[in-house]
């Protein structure tokens, strides 16, 4: 799968709005969001989701 410009190889991720975490909440961390911008000089490594 390519998002942006970068590539992401094998599997266990998802595209989509909405894939709850299987412990906790909020989302999985394994979603992508595809309506969110990408930044690749600040990414949001904490995936506080605050920056839009």
């Amino acid at each position: 799968m390519t998002v942006g410009s970068l590539s992401l190889p094998g599997g266990m991720l998802y595209v989509g709005r909405q894939l709850p975490a299987a412990v906790g909440y909020g989302p999985d961390p394994a979603l992508i969001d595809p309506r969110l911008p990408l930044d690749f000089r600040r990414p949001d490594s904490a995936a506080s989701g605050s920056r839009r």
